[in-house]
């Protein structure tokens, strides 16, 4: 691991002691200053956990708009779609809202597959 940080460009080491003196003195910094607070800790662990939830979850709209089209309930697929896409919106937190749009544009390539045509602004910002 220490031959892997002294090869890359992020850190200014080139010298593995160098990198070690470095690690024990960013540890004991680390060590002696400030516990995060409550908050930060359970902001941190919901984050984790919100994150566990979207790789889990992130297939599912394409599945269904899948499933709906294989059952040829075509305006089925296209509600689920849009409806998605429109609870996706209202996600407050930017980066959780564009990581959930970005699971929309799958499903809607399988609409426009079949022929569907359907005009949904998937301009979202990165950051």
């Amino acid at each position: 691991m220490l031959d892997h940080f002294a090869s890359c460009d992020w850190l200014p080491f080139r010298e593995r002691d160098a990198l070690v003196r470095w690690c024990i003195c960013w540890g004991v910094y680390t060590l002696l200053g400030p516990l995060p607070s409550t908050f930060a800790l359970i902001e941190a662990k919901m984050n984790v956990l919100q994150d566990e939830r979207f790789e889990r979850q992130k297939d599912c709209l394409a599945e269904s708009t899948s499933k709906y089209l294989a059952g040829g309930d075509v305006d089925g697929a296209r509600r689920l779609v849009t409806l998605s896409y429109e609870e996706y919106g209202r996600i407050p937190n930017q980066y959780w809202r564009a990581r959930w749009l970005s699971t929309v544009e799958p499903a809607i390539d399988l609409l426009r597959q079949r022929g569907v045509n359907i005009n949904l602004r998937l301009a979202y910002p990165c950051k």
